[in-house]
């Protein structure tokens, strides 16, 4: 793992190896650390302990890992699923070469399902982490869980000038499949009447009921509850957001 001096050089730390991954990835952008022809799959990524660190000082718009502090991962979107969602405009002001991906107000403006629900501070466990509740209505032959511990978060909200309170409403925009019925979003906030910002990712699980549970992989109760989990998802509402 690299050590850094300043969390400002997490950028410049890569920029070497981005500028040969231009050489192969012809006619793609760079910025933010993100690469414009995968960026719902880049926009997946966990800060390992984001929950504990606050936000850097950073230039990178929140939307980028680099905006983040400590080790980061990254859940593959699922090949084989269509993404949920669609990129529907980036802008952005490049300073600097290329390769460094340093930008200046940036965003990004997204289509897709999403559901609203409220942050809720638990009263066991970690005292970083939060749960989402008012998770959508599942429909009767299967159940919606997001783990125990609840979303990622991406930073020590805490520390932000608007701190995340228990309570305060969210948006969840799902990106995509990571496995046939698990999705990952990301988890916003309202920051102007217009504009999102990111708080940190949320995997949601469709758990089969007993009905369900039986036969193979890809029999044709699989392919029906399948079904019914992209039905599911269909009937989200849609929105438009923009996030920074």
């Amino acid at each position: 793992m690299l050590q850094l001096t300043y969390e400002s050089d997490r950028l410049p730390a890569i920029a070497s190896i981005v500028e040969r991954m231009m050489r192969i990835r012809k006619g793609d952008s760079y910025f933010a650390g993100m690469w414009k022809t995968s960026l719902l799959g880049d926009l997946a990524w966990v800060s390992h302990d984001g929950g504990v660190r606050p936000r850097p000082s950073t230039y990178a718009p929140f939307w980028s890992w680099a905006a983040s502090s400590g080790g980061i991962d990254w859940e593959p979107l699922c090949e084989s699923k269509s993404p949920t969602t669609q990129v529907v405009d980036i802008n952005y002001t490049a300073v600097g070469p290329p390769h460094l991906g340093e930008v200046r107000n940036a965003s990004i403006t997204l289509r897709g399902s999403t559901f609203t629900a409220t942050y809720s501070r638990l009263k066991y466990g970690r005292p970083q982490k939060f749960m989402i509740k008012n998770i959508y209505p599942a429909c009767e032959v299967i159940k919606v869980r997001t783990g125990f511990y609840g979303p990622e978060k991406d930073y020590d909200y805490s520390t932000s000038e608007r701190p995340v309170k228990s309570g305060d409403p969210v948006t969840v925009l799902f990106l995509g499949f990571i496995t046939p019925y698990t999705l990952v979003g990301i988890v916003l906030r309202s920051s102007s009447e217009t504009e999102f910002e990111r708080l940190g990712l949320l995997q949601l699980d469709h758990v089969k009921t007993e009905s369900l549970m039986k036969g193979p992989a890809d029999g044709p109760k699989a392919k029906a509850y399948e079904k019914i989990v992209n039905d599911h998802i269909a009937s989200l509402p849609i929105q438009e957001l923009r996030i920074i």
